[in-house]
């Protein structure tokens, strides 16, 4: 039963559907359900045949006005006797626990059956992809919602900065260090460092 391409599994999964499509076939914006898994009964979702636990997805359109109460209280209204649902419950499920959004870029907040992704901070939604958030790029900063170019990092400033490093590199007059070998008997040469100091 926990193989979801066997028979067994996709007949199961048929029946459950059904049973739902006929419980919300009245809401608005119902769109069908999705039987993810079935699982032995530890579990505690929705009960299908007995002993059998069904993950599933009842999906809605995002234009629906149905909250989570009320998908719990119809499918509890509506169980029948000696059928599929019979003594069914149910246990909504947080929606983020499957990380829907991207976890580096952004927040997941899950309500009412719907999640939302939020950016975090320095990163923006772009128009491609509403589950993830992207930085600004190099040369630029985030301010006020937006990717700004940043002076410190523009070509000309960097060109500017580089001569200024070169010059300041060149104005510093570095200690002159004299390498010295000396046998003083030993095998091997010892080595010392004197140095020389001149800044005038």
């Amino acid at each position: 039963m926990t193989n979801t391409t066997s028979k067994e599994f996709k007949e199961t999964a048929d029946e459950i559907v059904a049973a739902l499509d006929e419980v919300y076939k009245g809401q608005d914006g119902y769109s069908g359900s999705i039987v993810l898994k079935l699982l032995p009964s530890a579990s505690r979702m929705l009960r299908a045949p007995p002993g059998i636990i069904a993950v599933l997805q009842i999906i809605f359109k995002a234009s629906s006005e149905i909250k989570e109460d009320d998908v719990i209280k119809e499918l509890e209204n509506n169980t029948c006797d000696n059928c599929l649902l019979s003594g069914a419950t149910f246990e909504p499920t947080d929606l983020c626990a499957e990380n829907p959004c991207d976890v580096k870029t952004s927040n997941c907040t899950s309500q009412d059956g719907a999640y939302s992704c939020t950016c975090l901070e320095k990163h923006f939604q772009t128009d491609f992809s509403d589950r993830m958030c992207t930085a600004c790029p190099s040369g630029s900063r985030f301010k006020d919602n937006t990717c700004v170019k940043d002076e410190l990092y523009s070509d000309q400033n960097n060109t500017n900065s580089q001569a200024q490093r070169q010059n300041n590199l060149y104005a510093v007059k570095r200690p002159q260090i004299k390498l010295h070998a000396q046998s003083q008997g030993y095998d091997n040469p010892y080595y010392q460092y004197d140095s020389e100091s001149d800044f005038s």
